[in-house]
């Protein structure tokens, strides 16, 4: 009997914005995409432990809560009840937990928009150029294992949601560099896509991550200033055995942190 291949999904979410504006000011000129792929029994794992997390916080709440970073940041809605110090407490601790007991591997990809700017007279959409990269990476660590997926986004409104499939489906079809590995190993030829009311626990997991991992890039990389070591740096360490990496060498740079440029500039 011929033993059938793992199956993997990538969750998607986006920190800053694509648009080429402002790009003199380091919030404004970094684009980001973060990705993290799970196996199908460990994405039902961590299903059912982020809603045993969220009702052991939010159990006094009648509607779902969909955890979304800037409304546990803001404390805003359900999240009110963070403002209560030993909740908060209790809440990012468990998140930490949450996080660190959890198995998936993540990728972030970071664009210099500035750089595309100066680059080229009509650059692309910078989510694009980022989503190539991901899946560059995505599809290679499939191939090696054997193993198929696909790929789920937080859905951003009908027009970037359309020019986001025809991307996708764009690099599906190309006959490029690993391209027939890339038909073998992708299960569909179109993205999924799936809103913040979905409650879908990997892209949550995506939104949690994408700006933390985002601002700890560019710190390293001494683009801007440390603004909230303690939390931020926690949950750095909660997932640092998370990222995707080169098997042999272990490295992370241009695996799990990928920059684009390579050589990205102040």
């Amino acid at each position: 009997m011929t033993n059938l291949p793992k199956r993997y999904r990538l969750y998607i979410d986006e920190t800053g914005d694509s648009a080429f504006n402002r790009l003199s000011n380091p919030i404004h000129r970094y684009f980001g995409l973060l990705g993290v792929w799970l196996e199908q029994n460990a994405d039902a794992k961590f299903t059912q432990n982020l809603k045993t997390f969220k009702e052991s916080i939010f159990h006094e709440t009648s509607m779902p809560v969909a955890f979304h970073r800037k409304d546990i940041i803001n404390k805003k809605g359900a999240f009110g009840i963070l403002r209560e110090a030993e909740i908060n407490q209790k809440f990012n601790y468990g998140l930490l937990n949450l996080l660190s007991n959890s198995e998936f591997r993540l990728i972030c990809v970071l664009i210099d928009k500035k750089f595309l700017w100066e680059q080229y007279s009509n650059p692309a959409d910078p989510y694009h150029y980022c989503l190539r990269a991901m899946l560059d990476r995505y599809c290679q660590w499939l191939k090696c294992r054997n193993a198929v997926g696909d790929v789920m986004a937080e859905a951003r409104g009908k027009q970037f949601d359309r020019l986001l499939e025809l991307e996708y489906k764009r690099f599906f079809e190309e006959n490029i560099a690993y391209g027939h590995e890339q038909k073998r190993v992708l299960t569909s030829s179109s993205i999924k896509f799936s809103r913040k009311t979905d409650h879908q626990a990997g892209v949550e997991l995506a939104d949690i991550l994408a700006y933390p991992i985002k601002q700890n890039m560019l710190i390293t990389a001494e683009l801007i200033e440390e603004s909230d070591p303690n939390f931020s740096d926690m949950l750095i360490r909660a997932i640092k055995g998370k990222y995707h990496k080169n098997e042999r060498t272990e490295e992370i740079n241009g695996y799990g942190l990928v920059w684009i440029p390579k050589d990205v500039k102040k």
